[in-house]
């Protein structure tokens, strides 16, 4: 049997007449009503002597009578054919292969008849699919080559046509989608791109256009959403950002920028941060009274040395809080705030004012001091808080843990390698070191009182490098001192509540290298103060 497909042939086929024909002959057959023919030229044999369609090499001798149905048969298969009727006349011959399965001529005829409707098919489609690209209608063109492909396998014209419809369609797909992307459409210009690709298939430009579409939609959103987070409309950002999300659910540079407008929010301070050195009067109450009214998250100091320091590591770009008076003694209150031993906002509250809300700017800060005064006299001094402290992250310039994990090629970390021949008072290598409200190893700690500890570098080193802190302070200044070999080659000081910071000094041809700090021990006590991630090259 031939499938035929494309529309329907001008000349109405002679299709059902012609099945319903050989349907009934199959059931005479059936009942063995149709052996008549066979019958009545018993005795009359062909002298050609057919060979069975079957087998070739089994011989068939059909009657005359046969042989003239056959030719009969032939002969009307051939007038068919002639009109260029191949489906009449194909079917015209299996119907004689009913009665006469076994001849040669009429399977000829049948094959003869099956290579020419094929081609007369296959003619025909390609026709019908050029009148649909001409017009414009690759979608349907490629649609019929492709149903014929299904039908008739492969064939070189048929993929012929089909490379050249799908060229002139994707061409067409993509100066469509790029229209919509320069008008700034690229959702629009990828949904162009996937309707093609369900026509298509699998293919590399357009993949390609696809991906190019989406990598400039997402950076469209991604500097709105930096626009968005520089105002502090984070509401705005997320907005935008969940509805990108939904239209690429799998984009990782529109998830990580999820996680940028999280780290962007401000958070109150002392969610993430503790004081590394306490005001008079501290407090930390989760309830704050101000003007008849309750705050949190915030402190109270007294207003006499009540100074509370924070270790901001440069990570911030701007403060906000609410100040105000707990417990009034009828003196004027002044608020200062440092940022680096530099004060870089000022304000006076009168004895029975109400709170007021305060925003700062403290980009690239990192000692952060809270300091309030209200001239502490005979009438005693005044607690004043400072509530709903928020910090807002400085993203951009954010810096890095200052730890060192890695060490170059030609340094070693001193404790790694030598071990102090003489400890100083207090001496202890512990290996956390907490200095300014932050964690250090790889040093040690000596207390301000005769802390000098010695070791013995045998001259093989030229530069040494730590970080000097406070562990515990006593308000005193702290003066630190590096010897080698019995002279002073490096000094500094470190006022009370000062950060650790980082030295580099020259040891070069240095044998005994001594640390000393000195805290001028008094009535007052002595500190203890920590040199830590000490590393020699």
């Amino acid at each position: 049997a031939v499938n035929t497909f494309g529309s329907a042939p001008k000349k109405k086929s002679k299709m059902p007449a012609v099945i319903a024909t050989v349907l009934a002959v199959v059931l005479l057959v059936g009942v063995g009503i149709f052996a008549v023919p066979k019958l009545i030229g018993d005795n009359e044999t062909t002298e050609s002597g057919e060979t069975s369609g079957n087998n070739p090499s089994e011989t068939v001798d059909y009657s005359k009578f046969d042989e003239e149905q056959i030719a009969s048969i032939i002969s009307e298969a051939d007038a068919l054919a002639a009109e260029e009727d191949y489906e009449g006349a194909l079917v015209k011959v299996q119907t004689g292969l009913v009665t006469y399965p076994k001849s040669a001529k009429l399977q000829e005829k049948a094959d003869e008849y099956t290579e020419a409707l094929n081609a007369q098919v296959k003619a025909k489609t390609l026709d019908e699919a050029k009148v649909l690209a001409d017009s414009g209608d690759y979608v349907s063109a490629i649609a019929l080559i492709k149903n014929a492909q299904e039908t008739q396998g492969d064939d070189a014209d048929y993929q012929a046509a089909l490379n050249t419809y799908s060229s002139a369609y994707k061409t067409e797909v993509i100066a469509s989608a790029d229209a919509l992307a320069a008008e700034g459409d690229y959702v629009g210009a990828i949904a162009k791109i996937s309707e093609a690709e369900v026509v298509l298939g699998e293919d590399a430009d357009l993949n390609s256009k696809s991906q190019t579409y989406e990598d400039e939609y997402v950076k469209g959103i991604v500097s709105q959403v930096d626009t968005y987070i520089k105002v502090k409309d984070y509401e705005s950002a997320e907005e935008l950002l969940n509805n990108a999300i939904k239209e690429f659910p799998n984009n990782n540079k529109l998830r990580e920028k999820t996680s940028e407008i999280e780290k962007a929010k401000p958070v109150y301070l002392l969610d993430i941060l503790s004081p590394y050195k306490e005001g008079l009067g501290y407090n930390d109450d989760d309830m704050i009274t101000m003007g008849g009214k309750s705050y949190g998250k915030g402190f109270i100091s007294c207003g006499c040395y009540g100074e509370t320091y924070f270790n901001l590591e440069g990570k911030y770009c701007e403060l906000t809080f609410i100040a105000g008076i707990v417990s009034d003694v009828g003196q004027t209150a002044k608020f200062k705030i440092y940022a680096d031993d530099e004060v870089i906002y000022s304000f006076e509250m009168k004895s029975g004012a109400l709170p007021a809300t305060h925003t700062v700017s403290i980009e690239g800060c990192h000692q952060l001091i809270f300091s309030v005064d209200d001239g502490y006299n005979s009438m005693g001094t005044g607690r004043y808080g400072l509530a709903n402290i928020l910090i807002t992250p400085d993203v951009a310039n954010s810096m890095n843990n200052t730890d060192k994990s890695t060490l170059q090629e030609n340094e070693k970390f001193l404790l790694d390698i030598i071990s102090p021949y003489k400890e100083g008072l207090g001496y202890n290598d512990d290996d956390i070191i907490t200095m300014g409200g932050k964690s250090y190893s790889k040093g040690f700690i000596s207390c301000g009182c005769y802390g000098e500890t010695y070791f013995n570098l045998e001259g093989k080193y030229c530069e040494l490098t730590f970080i000097a802190g406070i562990v515990s302070d006593v308000g005193q200044t702290a003066k630190f001192k590096i010897y080698a070999d019995d002279e002073v080659i490096y000094s500094f000081e470190m006022k009370s509540g000062a950060l650790p910071a980082t030295h580099t000094v020259s040891i070069e041809g240095c044998h005994q290298l001594i640390f000393s700090v000195d805290d001028g021990y008094n009535s007052m006590g002595t500190g203890r103060y920590g040199l830590a991630e000490i590393i020699v090259s």
